[in-house]
C-alpha cells in the first residue's frame, strides 16, 4: 500500500495548526475586550449569518475554520455554522480566480446566497440554541490581566511573570515546530513552490500566534493556551484528522475516486 505518510502528517499539522491559531486568537480578543466583542453576534442571528457565510465564501480554510471556531464558543448558532459551511469554497477559490476569474467571482456570488439561503431555511424549521457543552467554553478570569482596562489591583501578582519562563519557550518552540512543519518534504518538482496561499495564510496565522505568546501574561498562557486550547482541544483535533486523512487514503488505494 503506498501511502505518503509525510504528506498526510503535513496536512494534519497544517489543518489542526489552521485551528489552533484561530482558537488562540479567539480566546485573546475575547480576554482582550472582555467578551465585548462577541455580545453584538450573540443577539443577532442574522449578523451571525452574514459573518458566518462571509467567512465561509472567502478563499481558503482560514474563514471556515474561524466559523467552526466560534460555534465551538456558542458565539454563533448552528444554522449560521451550516450557511458557513454550505458557502465554503476552500482553496479551489484560489485557483478558479486565477484561471477564471469572472465565473469564480460568479460562483462565489451564487454560493454565498445559497449559504445564506440554507441558514434560513434550517432557522424556519428548526430552533437553533447554544449547545450546553459549549456554554462554558470561553472564560475571562479576574486575573487576565492582559484584558483591557484598570487592573492595578493585580499589577503586583502579575509583574514578573511576563519575559521567556519555560512555558513561553516550550509553546513558541511548538509553534515553530508546526509552521516548519510545512516545509518538510522529501522532495519537489520544479511546478510544486513552497509558499502556496494556504501556506502563506497559515504562516501569517502563526506569525499573529507568535506575536500573541510573546505579549500576553503567564497566566493566559497556562490558563487560556494550555488548559483550553492545548489541553482541551488539540490533541483531539490532532488525531481526529490524521484519522480522517489515513481513511481517505487508504479509501483512494482501492477506488479511483477521481
Amino acid at each position: 500500500m503506498n501511502i505518503e505518510w509525510l504528506e498526510i502528517i503535513k496536512q494534519t499539522f497544517l489543518v489542526s495548526g489552521f485551528v489552533l491559531f484561530m482558537m488562540l486568537i479567539i480566546e485573546y480578543i475575547n480576554v482582550r475586550t472582555k467578551e465585548k466583542w462577541s455580545k453584538p453576534l450573540q443577539r443577532s442571528r442574522w449578523l451571525q449569518l452574514i459573518i458566518a457565510v462571509v467567512l465561509g465564501v472567502m478563499p481558503g480554510c482560514a474563514g471556515i475554520f474561524a466559523t467552526v471556531s466560534l460555534f465551538t464558543h456558542n458565539i454563533i448558532i448552528f444554522a449560521s455554522l451550516l450557511g458557513g459551511a454550505v458557502a465554503a469554497v476552500g482553496d479551489e477559490a484560489f485557483i478558479m480566480l486565477t484561471l477564471i476569474p469572472s465565473t469564480a467571482i460568479k460562483i462565489l456570488v451564487l454560493t454565498f446566497i445559497i449559504g445564506i439561503v440554507s441558514g434560513v431555511i434550517y432557522n424556519l424549521f428548526f430552533k437553533s440554541k447554544p449547545l450546553p457543552k459549549f456554554e462554558k467554553h470561553l472564560l475571562v478570569h479576574g486575573d487576565d490581566c492582559c484584558a483591557k482596562g484598570p487592573h492595578e489591583h493585580h499589577a503586583h501578582v502579575h509583574e514578573k511573570k511576563y519575559g521567556f519562563t519555560f512555558a513561553r519557550s516550550m509553546f513558541l518552540s511548538i509553534l515553530v515546530l508546526i509552521i516548519f512543519s510545512q516545509f518538510a518534504q522529501l522532495k519537489q518538482t520544479p511546478s510544486e513552490s513552497l509558499f502556496s496561499p494556504e501556506t502563506l495564510i497559515f504562516i501569517l496565522m502563526g506569525l499573529v500566534a507568535m506575536f500573541i505568546i510573546i505579549t500576553v501574561p503567564e497566566h493566559f498562557l497556562m490558563e487560556h493556551l494550555w488548559g483550553h486550547v492545548i489541553k482541551k482541544h488539540f490533541l483531539r483535533l490532532f488525531l481526529w484528522t490524521l484519522g480522517a486523512l489515513l481513511l481517505i487514503a487508504v479509501f483512494s488505494e482501492y477506488f479511483q475516486v477521481g
